[in-house]
């Protein structure tokens, strides 16, 4: 009993000291514990640095799983977009020229083929153009024709031509009054917007009904007419009928224009300025050269000499390759060459082009024929 008893004391004494410890130690302040711990730490860090091998025991270490090192990942080459298939551009239809542009790139084109250059003269081959001694007048006349109001308009010649077969003259248009434009020179104008215009001058007219054919003289004026047999001889050798037996058959249209021309000391082929009489209506008034009643209003033709178009004229011909529409200017035929021989003095070339036609010398009936523009002028 005495044992136990004992025991509980010392017990009891014990639990008294434990609890007195902890409450002590619940006293001391954190700043010395820290201090403590710092301390304790330096002398860790010294014995350290002294060489004294420190073992830490601690939870045993597992083994260190060395990562291996990650193999440098492959850039995954970025998808490249897919290009969306550009939309294939359809050729864009460049727009259909207009009647007017087509005739304005024809009549460049005309006159190259003779040696003229529409926009500079001056730069031109063709000899009855460069070589005429008022060609800077004519020049000016030429550009300012339909933009001062002027009435004569000035034209150049660079081609003459005639239905000189059965076929085109089937095809070429009759007048409402019954007839045929059987010849005619092709002239070139610069019109009040810049661009070019062709218009066919009659020549020669054939009256179907009274089988009379009437020729223009390259002054102004009325054309004049041939007797019946004449005018039949006439209409015959244009169309190349060669019954007639005092007709030789290298004779044609154009030697025979030119011929009679030249022997009135005019030149009326490529390269000769023309001026037309666009008066109206006192130039039909006038008696000069109407042969039948215009198709079309005064209006219409103060138009025409204000700004050269030229579209209400009823009567065209329609070029064989290109298709272009020349209109004829018909009945108003009242128009004179500027292109006298006596403009080119001192050149050869004009005594010798004229020989041919005129005086004892005269050629143009031999088979050999005249000497056209092509044997004495370089074209381009």
């Amino acid at each position: 009993m005495k044992f136990r008893s004992l025991s509980a004391a010392f017990y009891k004494l014990f639990a008294s000291i434990i609890v007195s410890a902890f409450l002590l130690t619940g006293c001391v302040p954190s700043s010395l514990i820290v201090e403590n711990n710092q301390a304790i730490t330096q002398t860790e860090e010294n014995i350290s640095e002294a060489g004294v091998e420190t073992v830490v025991v601690g939870p045993e270490a597992s083994p260190t799983v060395i990562a291996s090192p990650t193999p440098e990942n492959t850039p995954i080459p970025s998808a490249t977009a897919t290009t969306e298939a550009t939309a294939t551009l359809e050729a864009t239809a460049s727009p259909e020229k207009t009647e007017a542009e087509k005739m304005h790139e024809y009549c460049i084109q005309k006159a190259k083929e003779v040696g003229i250059d529409l926009d500079n003269l001056e730069n031109s081959n063709n000899l009855w153009l460069t070589e005429h001694q008022g060609l800077e007048g004519l020049e000016e006349a030429f550009n300012t024709s339909f933009t001062d109001g002027r009435i004569f308009k000035t034209m150049i010649v660079v081609d003459v031509d005639s239905l000189n077969s059965q076929t085109r003259y089937n095809s070429a248009p009759t007048t409402a009054d019954g007839k045929k434009i059987m010849g005619w020179m092709e002239a070139i104008y610069k019109k009040a917007d810049g661009q070019y215009q062709m218009v066919l001058l009659p020549t020669r007219i054939w009256d179907i009904k009274n089988e009379i054919m009437y020729s223009k003289t390259p002054s102004f004026g009325g054309p004049q007419y041939y007797n019946e047999v004449d005018s039949k001889h006439v209409f015959n050798s244009m169309i190349n009928d060669y019954s007639s037996p005092n007709l030789n058959p290298d004779y044609d249209y154009f030697a025979s224009f030119i011929g009679n021309y030249a022997k009135q000391g005019s030149w009326v082929g490529p390269g000769a300025f023309i001026s037309f009489d666009s008066d109206y209506p006192a130039m039909t008034a006038g008696g000069a050269g109407t042969l039948e009643e215009p198709a079309f209003s005064q209006e219409q033709q103060l138009q025409f000499q204000q700004t050269g178009e030229a579209g209400f004229f009823p009567y065209f011909m329609l070029d064989r390759n290109s298709k272009i529409k020349k209109p004829i200017i018909y009945p108003f035929i009242n128009y004179g060459t500027l292109s006298k021989t006596d403009n080119y003095p001192d050149q050869a070339f004009v005594e010798e082009f004229v020989n041919w036609f005129t005086g004892e010398n005269k050629q143009f009936s031999n088979p050999a024929g005249p000497p056209y523009i092509r044997h004495w002028q370089e074209l381009p």
